[in-house]
């Protein structure tokens, strides 16, 4: 693709199709079936409730393995452990989500390779918060193997990054190369549903051109859900934290390029 440090210096818009290193064949597809938008069936919230439809149907039948804890209580450090120390029943319930989570995943990724931008996909790359636990990478080799046998020949593989940093490292990525030209670092934004993290991100260009060095030198992280901000209260704290790591880089030396990922 042509560099855009002799194309005209335009800077791209948001949503472009062209960026620095990649060129983008499609967005977010706002894929739909009669129980809402397709990627929620394959969403955290999504596995707690297969978790929870298991533990239902074996109270009905005697105890929970999982004893008394509700299912939004237990945290996945948690389930990983009972994956490799638990007893067999108490992970046989996990490992039944697992399989039924990969199932919903996999269907979801077949809808997807339908779309006409879609169907020469070969690797699709998965984040979110699941990806940092073992449980997750479980689900994803699952639904990697359920599609293959499908005759698909893409691959399934966990983001490099831990998840609280992927979002921040990837901003780097919609920006054109020539905007970091006598800078070193940039900030960088993930706005979730619960959480707000705000971040300082080293380019490292020096070791890669291509970014792959990247790695986050400061980060701030507020729960914004445990708050419940208005909007405005909202970008008033997130313009302050922003405020808070300018003062740090500068501190620090660090020549932050002039735009926010």
């Amino acid at each position: 693709m042509p560099d855009h440090a002799t194309n005209g210096g335009l800077l791209a818009h948001h949503g472009a199709a062209r960026l620095s290193s990649i060129v983008v064949d499609t967005y977010n597809e706002e894929l739909r079936d009669a129980e809402g938008f397709i990627g929620d069936r394959a969403s955290k919230r999504a596995f707690a409730a297969i978790l929870d439809d298991w533990r239902d149907r074996l109270r009905a039948v005697g105890e929970d393995p999982l004893g008394e804890t509700p299912t939004e209580a237990i945290r996945k450090k948690e389930l990983d452990r009972i994956l490799t120390d638990g007893d067999a029943e108490t992970a046989g319930v996990v490992h039944a989500a697992i399989e039924d989570f990969a199932q919903e995943l996999a269907t979801v990724i077949r809808r997807f390779l339908r779309i006409k931008a879609w169907r020469d996909t070969q690797r699709i790359v998965m984040g979110g918060g699941l990806r940092a636990s073992r449980i997750g990478e479980l689900a994803i080799g699952r639904a990697g193997i359920l599609v293959k046998a499908d005759g698909h020949k893409v691959d399934l593989v966990p983001i490099r990054h831990h998840p609280d940093e992927a979002g921040l490292i990837g901003c780097m990525h919609l920006a054109p190369s020539w905007i970091f030209a006598g800078h070193d670092s940039i900030l960088a934004v993930d706005i979730g549903g619960t959480n707000i993290r705000v971040g300082v991100v080293e380019l490292n260009q020096k070791k890669a051109k291509n970014l792959s060095k990247a790695r986050i030198v400061e980060t701030e992280l507020w729960r914004h859900a445990d708050d419940k901000p208005k909007r405005d209260e909202a970008i008033e704290r997130l313009g302050a934290m922003l405020e808070e790591l300018v003062a740090s880089s500068d501190k620090a030396g660090l020549k932050l390029a002039p735009f926010i990922g």
